[in-house]
């Protein structure tokens, strides 16, 4: 269902995406879900000017079954009718993505929101986030990171979030990274934005202007 993309892996490296902005979809043959699906994505007209798109990032699906805290939550890899992911926007150090999963009911959903309510996914979470820097063979040290819950006013019917506060260190120079994870149920549909900055204001700005935007076109488009 879910794919917990650790996207503050590339801006604690100090890498930058770069290359050409697509919209990946992934969906079975259900025509209806797959336009849910549509709806719900980040569009370049949807950021300020000075945005780029790269290509969208890649499931965290095998990660997280392969991090032993996460193996009691397993609607985290749990997919839908259609899945479909944004390209990676960025501007210097800011990125944003989003990811949009669409099932038959909403119980689906709503298990996932359970889930990530419970205290020991902060485990999980700081382990995934772990694993992927240490996967990435970045050039950069981890000396910190906190995981926490976080309140976002998302608008749906239900939400959960978290905030991962990295510091790394590179040639002897601390450099921190903030990346918010915000899961929102509308109806039948998982919507998980993934804002990354160097500090906070550019998070809340980017999510309070895009999450009613998002959950307002899966409304509409019959979520």
């Amino acid at each position: 269902m879910l794919a917990i993309v650790v996207v503050v892996t590339a801006c604690s490296s100090g890498s930058s995406a770069t290359g050409p902005g697509s919209t990946t979809t992934s969906t079975k043959p259900t025509t209806a879900a797959g336009r849910i699906a549509q709806a719900g994505l980040l569009q370049s007209s949807d950021l300020p000017t000075g945005y780029k798109a790269s290509a969208p990032g890649t499931s965290d699906d095998e990660a997280i079954r392969s991090t032993p805290a996460c193996g009691q939550f397993p609607r985290l890899t749990e997919h839908g009718l259609a899945t479909a992911s944004s390209p990676t926007f960025f501007n210097r150090e800011t990125l944003v993505a989003n990811k949009v999963d669409v099932f038959a009911k909403s119980l689906g959903p709503r298990a996932l929101i359970e889930e990530l309510r419970d205290p020991a996914i902060i485990g999980c979470l700081h382990d995934l986030v772990v694993a992927s820097l240490t996967a990435s063979k970045s050039a950069s040290t981890l000396t910190s990171l906190d995981v926490s819950p976080i309140a976002v006013d998302a608008g749906g019917d239900d939400s959960a979030s978290f905030r991962f506060t990295a510091v790394t260190t590179a040639n002897g120079t601390p450099r921190t990274t903030l990346q918010d994870q915000v899961v929102v149920r509308v109806g039948r549909t998982i919507l998980v934005l993934r804002p990354v900055a160097s500090s906070s204001g550019p998070l809340a700005e980017l999510e309070t202007t895009l999450i009613p935007k998002l959950v307002g076109r899966l409304r509409h488009a019959g979520a």
